[in-house]
């Protein structure tokens, strides 16, 4: 979800600042905005990740929504909004375009502002329709072709996971740190390594024509 709680970026030159000069590149007609806002900014390594909220800046004065990801996540997210959620029976932001960050391993991605409304799981309204859109969305997108270009999210995929976060738990059942309560949750949910793989690997492949699924973030 988007933050609302964010900061505005300082106004001594716009036209300088790189999502307006990525925005430019796309829609080269000048438009001074009313304000940026930094929505969020998420560091993982070396790679920051950035959403900034464009006032007064895109079609008839409305504001946008940019994304600055690394290319290679940039790019799958491209896929999807150009060539996957356009056909699914499913409402959906307006995707307004996608530039390069030059000489940067970086890339821009400019969408529709849907404001700042919250999803709130205590609403019995909001649970019904996210998960009326979540089943469409899974049952549709096995027939789109792009589908089948984006990286595996199925089964295989969360079950690696879950291997992995069970041989971590495993690895600090020694800790000092912990208490009676947590060795013994410890070793209840890790249980015996080889008998719990093997009855799950059992299962999968008992079921080999399991479609793709297209997984939302």
């Amino acid at each position: 979800m988007l933050d609302p709680s964010s900061l505005e970026v300082n106004p001594t030159n716009w036209f300088q600042h790189p999502v307006v000069q990525a925005w430019s590149r796309l829609h080269p007609k000048r438009v001074e905005p009313k304000s940026i806002v930094v929505v969020q900014e998420v560091k993982k390594g070396d790679a920051v990740s950035s959403v900034y909220r464009l006032n007064g800046m895109g079609p008839k004065g409305k504001s946008i929504i940019a994304k600055r990801y690394v290319k290679e996540y940039a790019h799958l997210e491209r896929t999807i909004y150009e060539e996957v959620l356009p056909y699914l029976p499913v409402a959906g932001l307006k995707f307004y375009g996608f530039v390069d960050e030059p000489e940067t391993e970086y890339g821009w991605l400019f969408l529709e502002d849907v404001g700042v409304g919250e999803f709130l799981y205590s609403i019995v309204e909001h649970r019904s329709l996210a998960a009326r859109w979540l089943g469409l969305m899974h049952v549709s997108a096995p027939g789109i072709p792009a589908v089948f270009r984006l990286p595996d999210r199925g089964p295989t995929h969360y079950f690696a996971h879950l291997l992995q976060i069970r041989d971590l738990i495993q690895r600090n059942l020694g800790n000092p740190a912990l208490n009676t309560n947590g060795l013994r949750l410890g070793n209840g949910r890790t249980g015996d390594p080889g008998t719990r793989s093997s009855g799950v690997i059992r299962s999968r492949r008992s079921s080999p024509t399991c479609e793709q699924r297209l997984v939302g973030h």
